[in-house]
């Protein structure tokens, strides 16, 4: 024990009673220094409760949709300016490229804008045809900025009529590298010549998945010829 403390030695031979002298000293030195004690304890505890937590588990979760505009599905869609969908956490820009297609795709095309960090805005530079069913197919490269992907494409489907349409191709590519293939679907009409590839875009289209599985959804009733490129 330090000697600022005091030392009690024992009691002094012949005498088994401590002297209120030597009770007082004993005491004055024991309850000066306890203020003191407490208030470094209570200092060290008061730097520790405010010292942030080290570390935490890393963000690994894809953003996920709260809203489009219009909402999916939605029937009797007047003209519009603009496509709308927003996300539960700031999405990266950078990684709209090539990632969103609109089906049938409108003459000029359309333009993407983020607004707030969340919002993707796409912005529609031709009037929608009447009685059309429009998917807009969000792709899977979007990501937030940790990197983390869309978990599965999105499908933002409207119909400027009465009802959405409901027809289907799915099929199956047995190659190499079928992710790199695209299927394409034209409306099947006596006109048809091979030239369609170089002179009209297809109306429908999609790309192969990894297993080599595609599907084309919404597609109004009819036939219709199908190529993999």
């Amino acid at each position: 024990m330090p000697e600022s403390f005091g030392k009690f030695d024992g009691f002094p031979p012949g005498n088994r009673y401590i002297s209120t002298d030597m009770m007082q000293k004993f005491s004055d030195q024991k309850w000066i220094r306890l203020p003191l004690f407490l208030a470094i304890a209570l200092v060290f505890q008061f730097c520790a409760i405010r010292q942030s937590p080290p570390g935490g588990p890393e963000d690994k979760t894809p953003p996920q949709v709260l809203r489009t505009f219009p909402a999916i599905d939605s029937i009797g869609v007047d003209q519009l300016e603009f496509l709308e969908v927003e996300f539960d956490e700031s999405i990266d820009p950078a990684s709209l490229r090539d990632q969103i297609w609109m089906m049938p795709e409108l003459p000029n095309g359309f333009e993407t804008k983020v607004s707030g960090g969340r919002k993707l805005r796409i912005l529609l530079s031709d009037s929608l045809e009447d009685n059309q069913t429009y998917i807009v197919n969000i792709g899977t490269g979007v990501k937030d900025y940790r990197n983390n992907k869309l978990e599965s494409p999105i499908s933002l489907t409207f119909s400027t009529g009465n009802h959405i349409d409901r027809g289907e191709i799915a099929g199956k590519v047995l190659a190499e590298k079928a992710q790199d293939i695209y299927i394409l679907a034209y409306p099947f009409d006596n006109d048809f010549s091979d030239s369609i590839f170089f002179n009209e875009k297809a109306r429908y289209y999609t790309q192969v998945s990894t297993n080599g599985d595609f599907r084309i959804g919404y597609l109004r009733s009819g036939k219709y010829r199908v190529f993999a490129l």
